[in-house]
């Protein structure tokens, strides 16, 4: 049970990231985006939750969770119609004294041609 519990502070970090992603991917069903560009603006949107600096204070830590973060979208070659999202992050926080490295990987529709 306290495993799963010092697991949550990662748990709950991820599902908050995911739900904003998941907002962003809905504002862009319809539209014609391609890949490249539906990735730029999740990559955009992501890094703003990043600071690299090693030790950052209680405050900037609050507000820029993540030590790194990238998002890659690809096509779904057997799935036409979808891109698949994914997406990787390291947060500052340790647990247990390890650093965890984060990933989610969801599905897009893409536009309709």
């Amino acid at each position: 049970n306290s495993r799963i519990n010092a697991r949550l502070p990662y748990i709950f970090l991820l599902s908050r990231i995911a739900h904003y992603l998941k907002i962003i991917q809905r504002e862009n069903i319809g539209s014609t985006k391609d890949r490249r560009l539906l990735e730029l603006e999740l990559n955009t949107w992501v890094r703003g939750l990043v600071t690299e600096m090693t030790d950052p204070g209680d405050e900037l830590q609050a507000s820029h969770p993540l030590r790194d973060a990238k998002v890659v979208v690809e096509d779904i070659e057997d799935n036409p119609g979808f891109f698949r999202v994914k997406l990787y992050a390291i947060p500052h926080f340790q647990v247990e004294g390890m650093d965890v490295n984060l990933s989610l990987v969801s599905r897009m529709p893409k536009a309709k041609a």
